[in-house]
């Protein structure tokens, strides 16, 4: 009779947890671009109800709008569960259970951020903060689901995080570069444009800005450009450099393709009625390209 093999202190079930609270992190967030595109925030005048009801009237901007604050109670079981979890097997590497509390502290505050834009509204600044803490949020997540992932695939190693090696610091000057681009959006957009969404602008409006602060609309297509570069340098370098760490690069695939999918569909938006096809596919890329460029900094930065 052979005897029993331990029971692992990370077991594999760990990685599907993760996965899914990042996942339903990205919903919320996406959920939230969603909201803007179809400039559904004004659909429920209350808040957490909805015209005084806990069903929304059977119309479209109500109806996203609840769909929207509906999110939350339905992503945070899966993601309290995944904090659980993180606090009673991982709290000797802060890299998971830091960063899932923070991505709880982080919702939390867009919750009050979207209660306070119903009674208050939201200035350009504070929406540019509320975007930005949804896409911190997802970004802690992906860090946990990394980590766990790496963990329960080779438990007797650290994984620590560093920037030592140049390919780790190019990715994350990368995904600064991306999440500037996606929050800074906010910032240039005239009140109701599709621009203050989630998404990436239109490259080929520069010189031409058809939308917003001419100055500060120019700026943000610079810092795109830049931006465009470093993500592609980022996949050309993965593929040249990091060929022992197959995960990694089809991550970098994943980013350049999202991209330039998020690329050509927001040159393809008409104007100046963009409709909410190409909004929502472009929106769609940015959301899953943020996730893809800070799992590629993870991966390289993992030792």
């Amino acid at each position: 009779m052979t005897p029993a093999e331990p029971v692992s202190v990370f077991p594999s079930c760990h990685r599907p947890l993760f996965v899914l609270a990042a996942v339903m992190t990205w919903v919320l967030v996406c959920s939230g671009g969603v909201v803007c595109i179809f400039d559904a925030s004004v659909g429920c005048p209350d808040w957490p109800a909805c015209h005084g009801r806990l069903i929304p009237p059977l119309q479209l901007k109500p109806l996203i709008e609840w769909s929207h604050r509906l999110a939350s109670p339905v992503a945070m079981p899966v993601i309290i569960t995944a904090a659980v979890v993180a606090w009673r097997r991982y709290r000797d590497r802060p890299w998971v259970v830091w960063t899932v509390l923070g991505a709880i502290a982080a919702i939390i505050n867009v919750v009050l951020y979207g209660a306070a834009g119903v009674f208050w509204g939201l200035n350009r600044g504070w929406a540019a903060a509320d975007l930005g803490t949804a896409l911190l949020a997802l970004a802690l997540m992906v860090v946990a689901a990394v980590v766990v992932s790496a963990t329960v695939a080779a438990p007797d190693r650290a994984h620590r995080l560093s920037l030592e090696r140049p390919f780790t610091k190019l990715a994350l000057g990368s995904t600064a570069a991306v999440y500037a681009v996606l929050v800074s959006g906010v910032l240039v957009a005239r009140d109701h444009s599709v621009v203050r969404c989630l998404g990436w602008p239109d490259l080929l409006s520069f010189g031409a800005p058809a939308d917003g602060f001419d100055q500060l609309q120019l700026a943000r297509l610079v810092l795109a450009l830049l931006a465009t570069g470093l993500v592609l340098a980022t996949a050309l370098q993965a593929w040249r450099t990091q060929s022992a760490r197959p995960k990694l690069r089809r991550h970098a695939a994943i980013a350049a393709a999202l991209l330039l999918a998020a690329c050509v569909t927001s040159m393809l938006t008409p104007s100046p009625d963009p409709g909410f096809v190409a909004p929502l596919i472009t929106m769609i890329c940015a959301g899953s390209l943020w996730a893809s460029m800070v799992a590629i900094w993870v991966r390289s930065a993992l030792r």
